[in-house]
């Protein structure tokens, strides 16, 4: 990304102090990932407002966060004991197993990037799709590997 597009993408902002510079100039960031509100570049990853200096991140990694399928399964199971109580509970008992796997379908687990610097781990960009974010992951250890 040449200067003046990340002036543009930082409201103008981008000039001494927030460009990339080696010696006495301004040196030509190399984009690994760009879409939406997230770059990744050899300096920076940047989501929505938020820029991480690519120099203070020691580890990246996708984390999930898988939902809680306890109640579903508890309506499940209420519902597959229901039956045994007769045609009058049957109807509420087919209701429970039909709205507890539903419930338990429909649930999807969270995915992070999370990353680890000196200050601690951070999680800037979650999502249900885990094919995008692990692209991102991807990016962001190219990133890594590039700087050396």
């Amino acid at each position: 990304m040449i200067l003046s597009e990340m002036q543009h993408a930082f409201g103008g902002h981008a000039g001494r102090g927030h460009g990339v510079e080696s010696g006495g100039g301004n040196k030509q960031e190399k984009i690994f990932y760009s879409k939406g509100n997230v770059t990744v570049t050899n300096a920076r990853f940047i989501v929505s407002k938020q820029v991480f200096a690519m120099r203070n991140i020691t580890s990246i990694k996708l984390d999930e966060d898988k939902p809680s399928r306890t109640v579903p399964a508890f309506l499940i199971l209420t519902g597959i004991v229901g039956l045994f109580f007769g045609r009058t509970v049957a109807p509420y008992a087919a209701s429970c197993i039909a709205l507890g796997a539903a419930w338990y379908a429909l649930q999807k687990s969270q995915y992070h990037v999370l990353i680890t610097s000196s200050s601690g781990e951070s999680r800037p960009l979650s999502s249900k799709n885990k094919k995008w974010i692990k692209s991102v992951v991807a990016a962001l250890n190219e990133s890594i590997v590039h700087r050396g």
